[in-house]
């Protein structure tokens, strides 16, 4: 599977996510519960010195991005300034006899190269955006011209907490930006104080690179 992702912006913090965030979170679209995923690892091969490359193995399938754009985006709130990138995906899937010992092999710390298994459980909403910008909850089986997906994980990286924040939007290429910085404003508003700042926003690749 192969294509460009829409924008996405995203913030990264250590520790555990705050108790005040996750009833933030819970609320964004309209007191629905967010979506729960399965809680899965992944396991990174870091290419070295590169923070617009992510590889990884994940769910039984080999994952590459690459950053096309990284632009800053500020926002008329307080404290709000982040990153906005452009990523495109290729994924190839392996037999599902074969996932298991495939992960298993790239995880043996004597090969060559730096590897990084992370632990993740993701919180997401699913909203669509409207010929307006107004934002609703997604019901099953819509498919709308503008899609906002907010996700809020739990991370574990050399067994430290971690959490990050990301907002990602797909939808109709010529007002795709304008929808984005839009529907962010909107989501973001009364936010919990969070320290949304630049210093935060990145993709996987540099938080990799972090030392803890």
């Amino acid at each position: 599977m192969a294509g460009k992702l829409g924008p996405e912006l995203r913030w990264f913090f250590k520790g555990v996510i705050p108790s005040e965030v996750r009833e933030w979170f819970s609320k964004l679209s309209g007191g629905d519960r967010p979506l729960k995923e399965e809680s899965r690892k992944d396991l990174y091969l870091i290419v070295k010195d590169r923070k617009d490359l992510a590889l990884k193995i994940s769910r039984g399938s080999l994952e590459l991005k690459w950053r096309q754009d990284a632009q800053p985006l500020s926002l008329s709130g307080p404290g709000l300034i982040g990153v906005k990138e452009i990523w495109r995906k290729e994924k190839w899937r392996f037999a599902k006899e074969f996932a298991d010992e495939l992960v298993i092999a790239f995880g043996q710390p004597h090969l060559k190269g730096r590897r990084a298994e992370v632990a993740k459980t993701r919180l997401m909403h699913k909203l669509q955006v409207d010929a307006s910008g107004e934002l609703r909850a997604l019901a099953a089986g819509e498919k709308p011209a503008y899609l906002l997906q907010v996700e809020l994980t739990s991370l574990t990286k050399h067994d430290r907490p971690w959490w990050t924040l990301c907002l990602e939007m797909a939808g109709e290429p010529d007002n795709l930006p304008e929808f984005f910085a839009g529907a962010v404003e909107k989501i973001l508003h009364g936010h919990p104080q969070l320290y949304l700042q630049a210093s935060h926003s990145y993709g996987y690749p540099q938080w990799l690179a972090l030392s803890d």
